[in-house]
């Protein structure tokens, strides 16, 4: 009974050995460059699928921006250009699922000229700009500050008329 037990333990602790070595070989084969067939790990990179040249968003609603990412890309920034020039930042250090909701700012002017960049949160060397595609705002964009309908010349003459009737009268109490 004795040699069945020191035999079951002889058993078992060569297949711990076994296993353990098995385990190092194939974990030293993912990472080591020296190794035949080594895989490779995927340089970081990303690629914006959505916008694309044929897209175009209306300001004020919001839209849908798909991007792959392989490697080792966690979180990413996004940012909005028009013709090549930082307009604004819509995200920072969101975690890459692949897609996400922009609520477009109704402030942005018609063009056609945007650009939708997406950079490695941790890695600001890793990024890609869409192509370029078309932003449209039904809104109308205010001509000039102030009172919409009012005539700078027309409010200067009626503060005039109001101005000669109040004297008028103080003249007139007078006499």
């Amino acid at each position: 009974m004795k040699k069945k037990s020191n035999l079951i333990i002889v058993i078992l602790t060569l297949v711990a050995i076994i296993g353990f070595i098995t385990f190092f070989v194939e974990t030293t084969h993912l990472t080591s460059d020296y190794m035949i067939n080594s895989p490779k790990l995927s340089a970081n990179s990303i690629t914006i699928t959505k916008p694309d040249s044929s897209s175009s968003w209306e300001a004020g609603e919001g839209e849908w921006i798909y991007y792959e990412v392989t490697g080792l890309i966690t979180h990413v920034n996004f940012e909005l250009y028009k013709d090549g020039i930082f307009e604004l930042e819509f995200g920072t250090n969101i975690p890459t699922i692949g897609a996400l909701l922009w609520t477009i700012s109704s402030d942005l002017v018609n063009s056609t000229r945007y650009q939708i960049k997406i950079t490695d949160y941790y890695n600001s060397s890793t990024y890609v700009f869409s192509d370029f595609f078309e932003i449209y705002n039904l809104q109308p964009t205010p001509t000039s500050p102030g009172i919409p309908g009012y005539n700078l010349y027309i409010l200067i003459g009626v503060i005039c008329i109001i101005s000669l009737i109040i004297l008028n009268r103080k003249h007139s109490v007078k006499v």
